[in-house]
């Protein structure tokens, strides 16, 4: 997803709806199994094709995946860096406490957030002042910085973000429910998705070309 957004830009309310549904699914599979991710983020996101249907959405990189039922948490440190990703970092990680499976959905509202803005909740080159911000702040609202959502998404992206994570939706088919409500929810589906992978394909595989080229 980090990819999709830095060559093509923010991408439509409904195709992000499509994407982060799927999500919920992923998430709802692993808190079922006791499992907390604690790095969700755009480039631990793949969007792929599956039987010839595109937009899979694939959630990976469980390197940092904890127990839910584990015992008092603190911030883990390696060779003096925070491990996770400042950028999507949940307040109760920032501030060293345990994340439960609402942790994951904060930071998949920011994943959101950054599909439909073309940017993170939180900007600083400051990993420091990033992690503050999520432990303190709260994110803007989408239509603070002029981004044109309709307001049941953004409402929902807004709640959770919430710093208190009672406040959030509090598991991902309580998530998913909320964004198969949004009025936009129908409006991107596969044959959408179909469309817009062979209209970039060419696109696509130049700049494939040209990151093979320069590895």
């Amino acid at each position: 997803l980090r990819q999709l957004v830095e060559q093509f830009g923010s991408q439509s309310p409904a195709r992000v709806i499509y994407i982060l549904r799927q999500l919920c699914g992923a998430l709802h599979e692993a808190h079922s199994c006791g499992l907390v991710h604690r790095d969700v983020k755009p480039s631990n996101i793949f969007l792929t094709e599956r039987g010839q249907v595109c937009d899979i959405a694939k959630l990976l990189d469980f390197g940092l995946v904890r127990p839910a039922r584990f015992g008092p948490d603190t911030i883990c440190c390696v060779s003096g860096e925070l491990q996770g990703s400042p950028r999507f970092m949940c307040p109760e990680q920032a501030r060293g406490q345990k994340p439960d499976s609402r942790g994951d959905i904060y930071s998949l509202a920011a994943v959101g957030f950054y599909l439909l803005s073309g940017r993170p909740p939180f900007e600083d080159e400051n990993s420091v002042m990033l992690v503050l911000a999520h432990a303190t702040m709260q994110p803007p609202r989408l239509e603070d910085l002029g981004i044109n959502v309709p307001k049941d998404l953004s409402d929902i992206i807004d709640k959770c973000l919430s710093k208190n994570a009672a406040d959030r939706c509090q598991s991902p088919r309580e998530l998913q429910d909320a964004l198969e409500q949004c009025g936009c929810a129908n409006d991107w589906n596969w044959r959408d998705a179909e469309t817009w992978w062979h209209s970039q394909s060419a696109r696509i595989l130049n700049q494939a070309d040209e990151l093979t080229s320069v590895a």
